[in-house]
Order: C-alpha cells, then structure tokens, then sequence
C-alpha cells in the first residue's frame, strides 16, 4: 500500500538527501584516496568564470585565452580518468551518476512511485518503529512458545502454552495475510504475557511488506 501523499512527498526529498549525501561521502572517499583528484575538479570547476573574465576583458581577444582553458581542460579530464582508473574505478565516478536507473533518483516512474523510494520508506519506517519497538528481537521468529506452561490449570480447559499457540497463530495468520482480506486485531490481557513482543512482530512483518504503520502507547 502506498502511504498518503503528503508521506510520500517528505519521505521523497528525504530521498533525495540521502541520495546527495551519499554521492558526496563516494565523493570524499575517493578524494581521500587520492588528494589530486579534488584538485582536479576544483580546478575544472573555474575554468568558465576564468573564460567569462577572459572574454569580457575590453581591449584584448578573449579566443586565445579560451582556446588555452580548454586545453588545459582536457589535460585535466585526460589526468582525472589516469587517476581514476588507477584506483580501479571509473571514468564517471566522480559525476552525479542516478543509483536508481529506473526513475534517475526522482522517487517516481510513470507517474507512480518508483520501487526504490518504496524500499527507502519502508527502511526509514523500520528505523522510526525501532525507536518504540525492539525490532531486531521482537520478531515472529524470536516469539518461543517455551515461555508458557503446559500444565493445565484447574478451572482452565486448555494450558497457556496452548492458548498461547492459538494467539501466535492467529497473529501470524494477521500479519501475512494483511490487506488481502478486511478485519482487526486486538490483544488484551495482562502485563508480561507478549503482547508488546506479538504486536512489534506484526508491525515488523506488515512494515516490510510496504504498508505505512502507525504504533502508539497507551
């Protein structure tokens, strides 16, 4: 399910910084790796402010100044692609490349949202439950029916554990198969029994699947 408008558009600029914040660390990383390159591209970055102050210099012709820059150009593009692939990277891995190929970054394809800003809500959704929810733990796969015990207590027809069953199963059976089929869920009982564990669990599961979950305390 796709969340409201509103979400999507936040969630999409948000994108779109991660996106700029990872070509700049790629940036400095390999600037790192070798110093020259940021020379390089500082240098290649003035070169039409200088041929702009050179063609408006009154009194002189502006053409062999220029003429100079752009050699000096490709000789610092022709240092730039050297440099590069001595370090085993290519020619453009400098340059503002899409990691999306789909959408080029934008967050949207043919008018619908891209598959990428799908995922990238879902983790940022994942990492806002984190925050109220022990996620990495609390999981349909760390629930343990063990907690419980089997012996039947008098009065019970049925032993916690067994009942117990009956409640993962059912909340199981909710998380898979949501929006697929109408209905809700609610879990009542006293504190201590995994309720907390069961609802993080089916929040995990229906976040990963794409839906927009809202969590809240009592």
């Amino acid at each position: 399910m796709i969340p409201a408008t509103s979400t999507i558009t936040s969630t999409a600029a948000a994108h779109t910084r991660a996106v700029m914040t990872w070509f700049q660390a790629r940036r400095e990383e390999i600037f790192l790796r070798q110093p020259r390159l940021r020379e390089i591209e500082s240098q290649l970055r003035s070169t039409m402010s200088r041929i702009i102050v050179g063609a408006l210099r009154r009194g002189t012709d502006p053409l062999p100044a220029v003429e100079r820059l752009r050699d000096e150009n490709m000789s610092l593009q022709s240092e730039r692609r050297t440099l590069l692939r001595e370090l085993g990277l290519p020619e453009d891995a400098l340059e503002e490349t899409p990691l999306c190929a789909l959408c080029g970054d934008t967050g949207y394809r043919q008018g619908r949202v891209c598959r990428c800003l799908e995922r990238y809500y879902t983790q940022e959704q994942q990492k806002e439950l984190s925050r109220m929810l022990d996620l990495g733990s609390q999981s349909f796969d760390t629930f343990s029916l063990d907690w419980y015990s089997d012996r039947v207590e008098p009065g019970n027809s049925k032993s916690a554990r067994s009942h117990m069953e009956m409640v993962y199963n059912s909340c199981a059976e909710f998380a898979h198969q949501f929006g697929r089929r109408p209905g809700n869920l609610l879990l009542f009982g006293n504190p201590g029994l995994g309720k907390t564990h069961l609802s993080a669990a089916i929040a995990r599961e229906v976040s990963a699947a794409g839906w927009s979950v809202v969590y809240d305390t009592a």
